[in-house]
């Protein structure tokens, strides 16, 4: 079959003032406008307060510009309202969690991620973590069951969420829930709506310590091991530079350790720091003089970036892995060294190779701080 094809020059339309105006299009049932259809209402100028609408739905709209030759503006960009069975309109829930694993880790433990993009939520960003985890098979239900609840720790656009839960028998089906929640007045607790729970299945029979540098870590000698910083005979931080070691000892339990893998172990878990700055602090790395707590800083006020507690559990504002590590860099020539500019404290292995960093870092004006290593193991000691 043949084809034509052919221009028509000198078309022109008829300009209609009456078509000048704003088109509202309207999304039922939490769908996508059809902008094949005809608007569901037309008006010349803001505000504009659309007809009562039915209780217990969720609509979604969008306004078209459309100019006097029938010309309309291409946004697509919708904005959700979602009105309850009273027919008062519910609060505007924050974004889902992004992200979610849930991975097996030693003795049983489940180890969980996510990532809650807040920035996209403006006003309405959310501001605890919750985690819901069950062992019996079934997802979890946030109508019934209780969640696990944190606050988010928001930096450079991301809020970072590492748990780790207890321990499960071997082969249990686990079930984890993440959500994130805001707090608004009375107060209203405003979750986000995912429902997809993420699984794992517990693992007993591995090995509970990890092989490799950490095994290393964890003999007890110290003759071969050179004092860095210490308190007393039994709290100190030291290396053993030719292998690439360096342990954390409060009272004489190792609580944390970091290899030549770069990767920090530790004897509990991880959990995430407020921030606050620490005028008492005198050092860039304190003994709290309780027994209890390693105390690390950056910056002038100081801000403390990290801590690591007689449990081993370390609590930091937020960690960045770096794949790149070890960093070279000849100036070292400490083990521990503290850097002016930039804010950072280097913890070097060898003299040369950076086993982890702590950085001071500025976030729309809050004085914030990083952990940089190669990678973190809880529960691992």
């Amino acid at each position: 079959m043949a084809s034509y094809v052919a221009e028509i020059g000198g078309n022109y339309r008829i300009a209609n003032d009456a078509l000048t105006g704003f088109l509202l299009y309207q999304g039922l049932a939490g769908a996508e406008p059809d902008f094949d259809s005809a608007a569901f209402e037309t008006f010349t100028a803001f505000p504009h307060t659309t007809a009562a609408l039915p209780a217990n739905d969720t609509y979604k709209f969008v306004v078209r510009k459309r100019n006097k030759y029938g010309l309309e503006t291409q946004n697509i960009e919708t904005t959700e309202f979602e009105i309850d069975a009273l027919g008062a309109q519910a609060f505007v829930k924050p974004s889902a969690p992004v992200e979610v694993t849930a991975s097996p880790g030693p003795a049983g433990v489940v180890d969980v991620t996510a990532k809650y993009y807040y920035l996209p939520d403006e006003a309405n960003a959310a501001t605890q973590w919750l985690v819901y985890v069950t062992n019996t098979g079934v997802d979890p239900d946030p109508g019934v069951d209780s969640p696990t609840v944190t606050t988010i720790n928001k930096t450079d656009g991301v809020g970072k969420f590492i748990h780790t839960t207890g321990a499960f028998a071997d082969a249990a089906d686990i079930r984890v829930l993440v959500r994130v929640r805001r707090i608004e007045s009375g107060p209203t607790n405003v979750d986000s709506s995912n429902l997809t729970a993420t699984t794992a299945v517990a693992d007993t029979d591995g090995p509970a310590v990890p092989v490799a540098s950490c095994e290393w870590a964890i003999v007890t000698a110290h003759e071969n091991f050179t004092t860095l910083f210490s308190q007393d005979s039994t709290t100190f931080i030291e290396v053993q530079a030719d292998l690439g070691i360096m342990r954390f000892w409060i009272s004489g339990v190792l609580v944390a350790a970091i290899g030549s893998s770069r990767r920090l172990y530790l004897k509990g878990k991880l959990t995430l720091l407020e921030y606050s700055s620490d005028v008492s602090m005198s050092a860039v790395v304190e003994w709290n003089g309780a027994g209890t707590l390693w105390r690390f800083g950056v910056g002038s006020p100081l801000v403390r970036v990290m801590e690591l507690d007689a449990n081993g559990d370390l609590r930091v504002q937020a960690v960045r892995s770096e794949s790149t590590y070890p960093k070279t860099d000849e100036s070292f020539t400490d083990h521990i060294e503290y850097h002016a500019t930039p804010v950072a404290t280097e913890f070097s292995l060898d003299l040369v190779k950076t086993a982890m960093s702590l950085e001071e870092t500025v976030d729309v004006g809050i004085h914030n701080g990083k952990l940089h290593v190669r990678g973190i193991r809880s529960n691992a000691l």
